[in-house]
């Protein structure tokens, strides 16, 4: 199995332990993000990402947050799913 994969086998055991509507908190925008997204529409609470520039945008109808807004939303969050390729970065 590819590199690819192995990211979706790991995608597909997140979502099905989190597929009683948890409120989940998303870091990251990019192309992992965006494929999530329709799958997680109605779970996310919250949407951050660490590029400074998207701060304040709207992407897929929420509002991009700086990660230390996670802070703010304490105790109103299941999971944060990090969907980028970065994740080393966090």
């Amino acid at each position: 199995m590819g590199r690819a994969g192995d990211w979706w086998n790991i995608f597909d055991l997140v979502l099905r332990k989190g597929s009683d509507m948890e409120k989940i908190v998303l870091w990251g925008t990019g192309k992992l993000a965006g494929k999530l997204m329709p799958v997680l529409t109605d779970t996310v609470i919250l949407v951050v990402d660490n590029d400074e520039s998207k701060w304040g945008t709207v992407w897929n109808g929420f509002t991009i947050s700086p990660p230390a807004s996670i802070t703010d939303f304490y105790g109103k969050f299941d999971r944060i799913i990090i969907a980028t390729a970065d994740w080393r970065m966090i």
